[in-house]
């Protein structure tokens, strides 16, 4: 009975520690989550100054337009 008793006391604690380590791969997963935002979030930011300084500089605007003819065409 005693033996019985401990056994599923062990098997209980195993569990635990087994859900406590998903706990933090869901904590983990949710950052990541969060950090990817943070990044798309930055692209778009640095995306729109980049076009604003190509448009405010005509010649930027050229050299945009012939460097995207020549990589895009491949």
């Amino acid at each position: 009975m005693g033996a019985d008793l401990s056994r599923q006391a062990r098997t209980l604690r195993l569990f635990a520690a087994a859900l406590r380590g998903k706990a933090v791969q869901c904590e983990l997963a949710a950052n990541m989550v969060e950090t990817a935002a943070g990044f798309q979030a930055i692209r778009r930011v640095c995306a729109a100054a980049d076009l604003a300084e190509i448009v405010a500089h005509p010649d930027l605007a050229y050299l945009d337009l012939q460097t995207r003819g020549f990589y895009d065409h491949g």
